[in-house]
């Protein structure tokens, strides 16, 4: 008997349990597809792959971001706003002294 599939985007609920029967029967989609009703072999090995290609931009992107705000000119950027701070401080500080004498 074969069951028809559709082509509707992956709600929530079919989303849980195809991570459930993933972590389940890892990479034998065509369990995992018997499972899901409307679902078919090639959707959820598709499904699977796009998952781990948007987890891995996902990735890539925070690690970009990470290397960026680590640079040496970063650095050096954060160090001198860190001492025109201590800066301002010191002046606001200097200027309450001032008036008790």
């Amino acid at each position: 008997m074969t069951q028809s599939t559709t082509k509707a985007k992956w709600n929530y609920e079919e989303d849980e349990i195809f991570d459930q029967l993933c972590k389940k029967y890892k990479l034998n989609f065509r369990v995992v597809a018997d499972h899901l009703p409307n679902r078919s072999y090639t959707q959820v090995r598709s499904h699977y792959y796009n998952k781990i290609k948007r987890k891995e931009a996902h990735i890539a992107s925070n690690i970009s971001s990470i290397t960026l705000n680590c640079s040496p000119q970063y650095e050096i950027k954060k160090k001198q706003e860190s001492i025109k701070d201590a800066d301002e401080n010191f002046l606001q500080i200097s200027s309450v002294l001032d008036t008790f004498e």
